[in-house]
């Protein structure tokens, strides 16, 4: 299948770049048009434009080279200044990923050409959403992370409107030998955002070591095998979602940490253990308090608990890699296709 990913691809941590090598490796030809390269902003630009660049763009993969390459896949997309916009064959599928500044009509206009599917991995507190529904009301299909994302948006009128999840690339992220520099009791990865400094001001109160990394701690952010190696050296790593009250939603941390082979302590959200199991695959809690007494817990029990590492790893790389999240949406994609309608999302 010939596929175009229009989004961020030249971002180390970014959903579109681990989302086009999954296609690639599957077997697909996957072209890439990324934001940050265009000499153009988003909303200036036009469906006619970007494909144009679809035909002059090579294709990625181990034969096209920008940047650094790693496990045989272009890191970057090329820039348009370094191709001549030429009109060619059409791609059979369009991903679009947080298109925020770009206008409806553009999504629309490519929608007339190829199946345009619009990925949208954040929360309902995204401040974009509004604009993220127009876009998926014109486009073939759409999807979003958490099961109540998806019910909101059907409900605002969004048609083929499915339920895929992000996922793990196993070459970025895995297990690494414990890090004695990284160690602590409690790690945490993720932004500033309320309450998380009240929840960190209460983890250190307790007399628990921990370590924060994210925008706005005045760490570094940490992304593929420096999250591994973060993961793989704290006893515990945290979770705490952006929202914690909307049906299945949770950050894709959640994956990463255990394909990391870390020990998840997670805040609970309605819904999540149709997805695993507590004390198996992982832990969760309600508020601050629920928190302190689980890390307690395990803490106290750390021998009998470890073997979840291995447990939670196992489980997320049968089922939630990103060739399995690619392969869901292709799934759909054929399914609306075929009934030229709405799709089933069972």
């Amino acid at each position: 299948m010939n596929i175009l990913v229009i989004g961020n691809l030249h971002s180390q941590g970014s959903t579109n770049f681990y989302m086009a090598k999954a296609l690639y490796e599957m077997g697909h030809r996957v072209k890439g048009i990324s934001f940050g390269n265009l000499r153009y902003r988003p909303e200036d630009l036009s469906a006619d434009y970007l494909l144009s660049l679809y035909g002059a763009l090579p294709p990625l993969g181990p034969g096209y080279l920008r940047g650094v390459s790693v496990s045989g896949f272009t890191i970057e997309s090329v820039t348009d200044a370094e191709v001549e916009p030429l009109r060619g064959a059409t791609p059979d599928l369009i991903i679009v990923c947080k298109f925020f500044e770009g206008s409806t009509k553009v999504v629309k206009d490519l929608a007339a050409v190829a199946h345009t599917h619009v990925w949208m991995p954040d929360p309902l507190s995204n401040g974009a959403t509004s604009k993220v529904i127009e876009h998926a009301k014109v486009a073939t299909s759409s999807s979003c992370t958490g099961v109540g994302v998806v019910d909101y948006y059907r409900k605002a009128g969004v048609r083929n409107c499915f339920h895929i999840f992000e996922g793990v690339d196993p070459y970025y992220i895995h297990p690494f030998p414990p890090e004695p520099l990284l160690g602590c009791d409690v790690a945490f990865i993720g932004s500033v955002k309320n309450p998380r400094p009240a929840v960190a001001r209460a983890i250190s109160k307790a007399g628990y070591s921990l370590r924060v990394y994210g925008d706005g701690w005045g760490t570094r952010n940490v992304y593929d095998w420096d999250f591994s190696m973060v993961c793989s050296s704290a006893k515990i790593v945290l979770g705490w979602n952006e929202q914690n009250d909307v049906i299945g939603y949770f950050s894709d941390r959640t994956f990463l940490t255990l394909a990391a082979g870390g020990l998840h302590l997670t805040h609970y959200v309605p819904g999540i253990e149709n997805f695993f199991v507590w004390g198996e695959h992982l832990f969760w809690f309600n508020g601050i308090s629920g928190m302190l007494a689980a890390i307690r817990n395990i803490m106290e029990n750390y021998d009998k608990y470890v073997f979840m590492r291995e447990k939670g790893r196992e489980y997320v790389l049968s089922k939630y890699t990103w060739k399995h999240s690619m392969q869901r949406l292709l799934d759909l994609v054929a399914t609306c296709h075929k009934v030229g309608e709405e799709a089933s999302d069972e």
